[in-house]
Formats: structure tokens, sequence, C-alpha cells
């Protein structure tokens, strides 16, 4: 069996049909349009260059097998919204389904006339490409790809949520490496006790090992999506109970502050008698300054949002920010402690972590909102941010270099707010980041 038996034209279309299988679920970097151009650019690409390997010495075979794959990743990251190491996983994925495509397909082929008993010459025969083999191919092609985009997405649908580190990429670069080399083994070294000497083993051989090389990736995948969904599980819980804990810790503080607040108004009334006017004077405006320094900043009727924002002034007047509060706390009183504090705490941490880091004390500007509309709890939080930033599934990217430990903080808001059949929408308009959350009022 030679190496080009399989008409390379149907391994273009199968690289083309995977990588497009690939693309569908990703984010893009282009319009619709301005996808579709580039596809079919690929396309024609792919089946130019392989249709010409079959006139090339087999020295040649796997320069251009390399080409082939550069082709795919250039496709991949250029058309979808992903790092770099997502689009050589996603390539990788991509080629060993078109191989296991391919050689499936081929077999399919031979069997119909081999296995119909037909003569070799018929086989040789259909090697030439007409409409009706085309056909056929396309629509097997569209079945497997189907096939195995559907099971991806019920299998490890929630491994697309999560970047890929190089770590993972190398595993599945080898994984597929290691199949393509295992399922070529009688092409390449066809005198081993492991290889094929009839061509229709050497197909089923192909098949065989590459549909293996796919299986162990989706239990990869799924391996790696458990372990990182029960991390971000323990990620989460941490960071309910941190939000909850710094509730606690500034109800207690400011409980202590208010009996303070009140203890030094009445001493103040009680210095008034002083004999000297001055020293009392003196006395009381300093003794008053301080007192105001403790004075509840706002008050929204919701006793837990109430210490929240008293939590966070210490910052905000340090930091000079320039903090407006319009909110509604009663319509709050319906969700639990500790989602008050997951939502509310969780998205003025943000903000405020954000405006700490610009230089510019005009431009440190924070809103908060908090009201009905339509039956609805709205609340918006918007802030100054000059970087622009970037978005994965409706949540901000973290600026910060190791993503796998931050960025729970958005996550956990959307989750609570998720409770109560809300929505929490993240948005960047110029040079400031909304969050915008809508909860059913209750």
């Amino acid at each position: 069996m030679q190496f080009n038996e399989i008409p390379l034209l149907y391994i273009a279309l199968a690289e083309w049909g995977a990588c497009m299988a690939g693309c569908l679920t990703l984010p893009r970097r282009e319009s619709n349009l301005k996808f579709a151009l580039s596809s079919i650019v690929f396309l024609v690409f792919q089946c130019l260059f392989l249709s010409l390997i079959a006139y090339l010495p087999k020295a040649f075979l796997i320069p251009c097998i390399a080409v082939a794959v550069l082709a795919m990743y250039t496709f991949i990251f250029v058309t979808c919204d992903i790092s770099l190491w997502k689009a050589v996983y996603r390539c990788a994925v991509s080629f060993l389904a078109a191989e296991f495509a391919a050689s499936l397909c081929w077999q399919i082929g031979r069997y119909q006339y081999y296995g119909t008993g037909s003569s070799a010459s018929s086989m040789e025969h259909s090697h030439h490409i007409n409409i009706w083999s085309l056909l056929t191919v396309s629509i097997l092609y569209t079945l497997i790809f189907g096939g195995l985009s559907k099971l991806g997405r019920r299998s490890h649908s929630d491994f697309s949520e999560f970047e890929v580190s190089w770590q993972e990429m190398l595993s599945v670069v080898l994984i597929v490496f290691l199949t393509f080399l295992l399922s070529n083994l009688s092409i390449v070294l066809p005198n081993t006790p492991f290889s094929g000497q009839d061509p229709g083993d050497i197909l089923f051989i192909r098949t065989i090992v590459d549909f293996v090389g796919i299986v162990i990736i989706y239990a990869y995948e799924m391996q790696v999506t458990k372990m990182r969904t029960e991390a971000e599980v323990i990620r989460m819980e941490s960071v309910l109970k941190m939000q909850y804990d710094q509730y606690r810790s500034y109800q207690d503080s400011i409980d202590m502050i208010n009996i303070k607040y009140h203890d030094l108004k009445h001493q103040i009334q009680g210095m008034k008698a002083e004999a000297d006017p001055e020293k009392r004077t003196e006395w009381i405006e300093r003794l008053e300054k301080e007192v105001e320094a403790y004075r509840p900043e706002k008050e929204t009727g919701n006793p837990v949002l109430d210490t929240i924002i008293a939590g966070k002034t210490p910052v905000i007047r340090n930091m000079d920010i320039q903090f407006t509060c319009v909110a509604d706390g009663k319509l709050i009183g319906f969700m639990h402690v500790t989602d008050i504090c997951t939502i509310f705490g969780n998205a003025l941490d943000n903000a405020l972590e954000c405006l700490v880091q610009v230089p510019d004390a005009d431009k440190r500007v924070l809103h908060f909102a908090l009201s009905e509309k339509k039956g609805f709890v709205f609340a918006l939080i918007s802030n100054y941010c000059g970087e622009k930033l970037a978005f994965a599934n409706g949540l901000p990217v973290t600026s910060k270099a190791d993503t796998r430990y931050h960025g729970f903080g958005a996550r956990s808001i959307r989750e609570a707010a998720g409770k109560y059949g809300g929505s929490a929408v993240w948005t960047q308009k110029d040079d400031m980041l909304e969050l915008k959350i809508l909860i059913p009022k209750q």
C-alpha cells in the first residue's frame, strides 16, 4: 500500500472539515463573511497542495504533511480568538480527527468493492475522483465530524471554557504524534511484527489506532475538566468564605465604631462645659472632626450592603476615589447574606482593585446604583478602566499572569446571580468598565 492510496483530495477535505468543526465552536476574530472567505481560501489551498503531493517522491511526504498541518494551525489561529497554545491544541486534535475520518471513509470504500466481490481493478478505478464519490465522502465526513462534535459537547464541553496551558498542549501533541506514528507504521516500516502487509489490514490498523487516539484525547480532556472543576469549586468556596468573613469583620468593626461614635458625641456635650472657651472650642472641633471620619458613608436601607460599603470606605477615602452611590438596599432584602456579600463585595473589590492602579486621581471614578426596573432588581457598578480588556464566555479576562488562580470573583458573581434566575454582564464602553446585574424581584 502506498502512502497515497487514500486520495489526497479526500484527506484535504477531511482536514478542512475537522478544522471547521472545531472553529464553529470557538470565539471568532472575524465577522461571518470574513470567516467564510477564509475557510474557502483554506479549502482551496489544502486541496491543491495535497493533490500535488501524489506527484512528489516519497521522501517529501513528511515535509508536505508538516506544511499541511501548519496551514491548519494558521487557519485556526487567524480565524478564532484563542491563545497560541490553544490553537496548537485544537490543530492537533483536528489533524487526528481528519486522519481518522479519511481512513474510515476509505476503508468503507474498500469494503464496498472487495466486500461485494469486486476486483482489485475496480478498487484502483475508484481512485479516480468523481462526483458520486465526492458526494459520498462529504456525507460521511458530515456524519463523522458532526458526531465527534456532538460527542465533544456532551463529554467535555466545559473544557473549552478553560485556557490551555503549554503542558496540556504538549501532552496532546505527543498523543497525536504517537498515534500518527503507530497508525502509519505499516507504511513507513512494513517489516515489523506490528506492521500489516495487506492494504486492507493497513487501513484497518490506521482506522483503529486513530480511533483509539481520539478516545484517549477525549478521556484526557474529561479528566482535566474534572480536576479543574473540582479545583474551581474549592476556590469558589474559598472566595465565598473570604467575602463572608470580610463582611463579619466589617460588621464587628462597625459595631465598635458606632458605639464609640455615640460615646464621643455624649462626651462632646460634656466638654461644652469646659471653662476655658478657647480650649473648649479647640477640643470640641478636633473631636468632631475625628468623629466625622467614622460617620457611616452610605445608608442604603440594607444593613449587609451598608456594612460592605462601609468596609470599602477607607480605601475609597485614602485613594481619593470619586464614589457615588444611589442604592435602594431594601430591594435585595430577599437575598441571602452570603449572596449579597458575594455579588456586591466582589464587584466593589474588583472595581477598587482596578482604580488603585490609576495614577490620575481625576480618573478614579466609581459609580454604584441599585434600583428597580420593570419587576427586576437592577444593579450597575461602573468604574474607570484605561486598559482595553478582553472577554471570554461573557467574563472579563483577568490581567494577572496566573489565570488559573484569579478571575473567580467574576465567576462567583455570575453564579450567585444565577441562583435567583438573574444574570451578570460585563461590558466596556470607552474607558468605563460596567457590570450590569439583573435579578427578578422576589
